[in-house]
């Protein structure tokens, strides 16, 4: 840097105000956060234009975050973008997904320098996330999770109880019953189906074949990926079995016996990775995709209108993943011998029981 240029630092909004502290404002603005081991994360978007829930909690988050700062020169539309809020404001040390209203990080409420914010509760999040003393944080998470298994598969063993009878696959007339305007609107009322997958984070296995059929291109990690559908009134109605992040979610969506569940007529909404035209046609249904662009210069108006209402609705299953994985134990990185069929496999029961009790939670639609 040549001498005399001006460092460019983010300050923290909360930091920066604290007068009674000149010295720490004056270190930040000095040598910024790496000195003091700190993680600068700006302010939450107001995402309108991925459907009126996304755009809803969106921006009540942004709202929240500014009425926590207090600051009067920071409204909704004027947030600098050179403005950041620290790790020293969130009890895990960063923001939470989106999604998550109910986390206590969803809006900084530490050290703000005034308690009109409600304070959150610190000692349930930390019951959530912390082991039992000592124990690591692995095998805390684990047998926590194993104790929910124990107990929910002692009810399993009455009939019409347990995990399984918590992710049903809904009749055809229980769907219509029910089936929310913003599909019949875009697509009928023969919308049946929202797939996707989503991935799991394993410890590295020591076998290369092993490692191999479990390296995931998407996440450039090692992963076990499963197949996950709900309806459109956003309930979990069916999980596959985990297979290695390598594997295409094509071979996964036809070799998980999710196809067998459909009727003739049936509509699936799917992203542009799930090449499964020709089998979903195999039972007399239809999958909807984005358009592709492949080839043109720009998509018809009738393929915008199609390729916007199936992104507006798909949403829905990425918001259910994101509750099945971060309001319970799968965001943290699975042991590999809880993957050995012959040592106990532990990590699809796991799997079947947070959707199961995703399903118990409130609808994300």
């Amino acid at each position: 840097m040549l001498e005399g240029t001006p460092l460019r630092v983010q300050l923290c909004v909360i930091v920066d105000t604290v007068a009674a502290k000149p010295n720490v404002v004056e270190t930040i603005r000095t040598v910024g956060y790496n000195f003091l081991g700190r993680s600068p994360f700006r302010f939450p978007k107001w995402r309108k234009h991925l459907g009126e829930q996304v755009s809803d909690i969106t921006r009540r988050r942004r709202i929240s975050w500014v009425a926590a700062i207090r600051r009067k020169d920071l409204t909704f539309d004027h947030i600098p973008q050179s403005m950041r809020v620290c790790s020293l404001h969130f009890h895990s040390g960063k923001p939470s997904y989106e999604m998550l209203e109910n986390h206590p990080d969803w809006t900084p409420s530490l050290r703000l320098g005034h308690s009109e914010v409600k304070t959150t509760d610190e000692a349930r999040y930390q019951r959530q996330h912390d082991p039992a003393p000592g124990a690591s944080a692995t095998a805390g998470r684990a047998s926590g999770a194993a104790a929910a298994i124990r107990g929910i598969g002692a009810a399993a063993a009455i009939p019409g109880t347990g995990p399984a009878a918590s992710i049903p696959w809904p009749s055809r007339e229980c769907l219509l019953s029910s089936m929310p305007h913003q599909f019949v609107e875009s697509f009928g009322k023969n919308v049946a189906a929202i797939v996707d997958c989503f991935e799991v984070f394993i410890e590295k296995p020591s076998n290369e074949l092993a490692r191999a059929q479990t390296f995931s291109q998407y996440k450039h990690a090692y992963t076990m990926k499963y197949l996950i559908v709900i309806t459109p009134q956003g309930v979990i109605s069916f999980i596959s079995e985990g297979w290695g992040g390598r594997t295409s979610d094509k071979h996964i969506t036809e070799q998980s016996g999710f196809l067998n569940k459909l009727l003739p007529g049936d509509i699936v909404l799917a992203d542009r990775g799930f090449n499964i035209r020709e089998s979903v046609g195999m039972m007399c249904a239809e999958v909807k995709v984005p358009t592709f662009t492949r080839g043109h210069a720009q998509l018809d108006a009738k393929d915008v209108e199609e390729t916007r209402a199936i992104a507006h609705l798909r949403i829905h299953v990425e918001r259910v993943i994101g509750v099945v994985r971060n309001k319970f134990i799968l965001h943290s990185t699975v042991p590999v011998n809880m993957l050995i069929k012959g040592e106990g496999e532990n990590l699809m029961p796991i799997v079947t029981v947070c959707c199961a009790l995703t399903n118990m939670c409130k609808s994300v639609v």
